[in-house]
């Protein structure tokens, strides 16, 4: 009777239990509290509700996940906790896809940049090729406002008396007053240091009284400082001095060397423009220096030619003295040919005349040879006759 009474009072206990876990089992995160007389009932109703607003915890985490807020701290039930443990490590793994994803998307961002920018610098030269002071004016300018840099200066290479120079040529913003030079040799500063060495130099920070930089409220000092040489086939054409504001980031160094790698062959381009433009101003003075002169010969010559035909006419005056004459020579020269030519007829007809008597000869002495032996042997037969008889 006693088991029969405890069995009846913890049976719906245990139903209400089993059902709990039951529609656990099944997805349900629903905190019931129940009202037991059983100690033991009632902790595994505690531990039931524990296990829910874990799981609801977890559920709330992943939420958090699904929405990128990968710093969200998860609570787990303790250190042998699987799904949590799996959860964090989820976690993680997303975070650091995040962080990858970010990094790509950053460095698409900088390559479109430096595309873009070399593509505007390209179209900024390209719109500046018709001498090189438009161009360095130009170039700078375009560069300066698409890298939102105060300051920039460019020096060009130049030579004298055989010792190599690298002048300023443009510069924006430089204080005038504190420029420290117009032009460097190799090695001179650290404009001819570049130009010598063949290699960039970053100032971060820059020197202390280098330069500065003016503007409408006043002076100041750039935070960082590129010197960047401009080379065209091995050789330094040209150094390119940028200031920044803030820190130079590495694809703000990378952009300004791909540039330069361009500036330099457009640099080249529009040199040797000018240069074919000066030699043709020289080949048109040339020209017109030979046209001159030939006009002076062409005098000459029509001097010379007018000279040339009463020359010309005297000689057919001594000649037509000299016509009689050589009829006489020639009348006298043709009676010669035509008995020269006779003569050598008749001695032809004698060697033919005597040809054909040799040949005569021939055959006539053939034919004696022969009626001789003839004659020998009718005698031959006549004695044998003879003796028959």
């Amino acid at each position: 009777l006693y088991f029969g009474f405890i069995f009846r009072r913890l049976a719906p206990v245990v139903k209400e239990i089993i059902d709990y876990i039951n529609d656990i089992a099944k997805g349900s995160l629903d905190i019931r509290e129940g009202y037991y007389e059983s100690q033991e009932a009632f902790d595994i109703n505690r531990a039931l509700i524990k296990h829910v607003e874990d799981l609801r915890h977890k559920k709330d985490f992943i939420n958090e996940l699904t929405e990128e807020n990968y710093d969200v701290q998860l609570k787990k039930a303790s250190n042998e906790d699987e799904l949590g443990n799996s959860l964090e490590s989820l976690q993680r793994t997303l975070k650091q896809k995040k962080q990858e994803e970010l990094k790509v998307r950053e460095q698409e961002r900088l390559q479109k940049w430096l595309s873009d920018g070399l593509a505007y610098m390209n179209e900024k030269m390209r719109e500046s090729i018709h001498s090189l002071d438009e161009l360095f004016e130009k170039t700078l300018y375009g560069l300066l406002k698409f890298l939102e840099a105060p300051m920039g200066a460019f020096y060009f290479r130049e030579e004298e008396n055989g010792e190599i120079f690298y002048r300023l040529k443009i510069a924006y913003a430089y204080d005038k007053k504190r420029i420290p030079k117009m032009r460097f040799r190799l090695t001179e500063g650290y404009i001819g240091t570049v130009a010598a060495e063949k290699k960039k130099i970053l100032f971060q920070p820059v020197p202390k009284d280098y330069v500065f930089y003016e503007t409408a409220f006043g002076y100041g000092t750039p935070e960082s400082l590129l010197i960047v040489p401009v080379i065209s086939d091995d050789v330094v054409i040209g150094v390119l001095e940028i200031a920044s504001m803030e820190k130079m980031s590495d694809y703000f160094v990378q952009f300004v060397e791909k540039f330069v790698a361009d500036y330099a062959s457009i640099i080249a381009y529009v040199q040797i423009n000018e240069q074919t433009k000066q030699l043709l101003g020289q080949l048109r003075e040339r020209t017109a220096s030979f046209e001159q002169k030939e006009n002076e010969y062409k005098s000459q010559i029509d001097k010379l030619l007018s000279e040339k035909q009463q020359l010309e006419r005297q000689l057919d005056d001594l000649k037509y003295t000299c016509f009689e004459k050589d009829e006489i020579i020639k009348e006298k020269t043709a009676e010669i040919s035509k008995l020269k030519f006779e003569l050598d007829n008749k001695q032809l007809e004698l060697k033919e005349a005597l040809e054909r008597f040799e040949l005569a000869e021939k055959k006539y002495k053939t034919y004696i040879k022969n009626l001789e032996k003839q004659i020998l042997i009718l005698n031959e037969e006549l004695n044998k006759l003879r003796k028959q008889q």
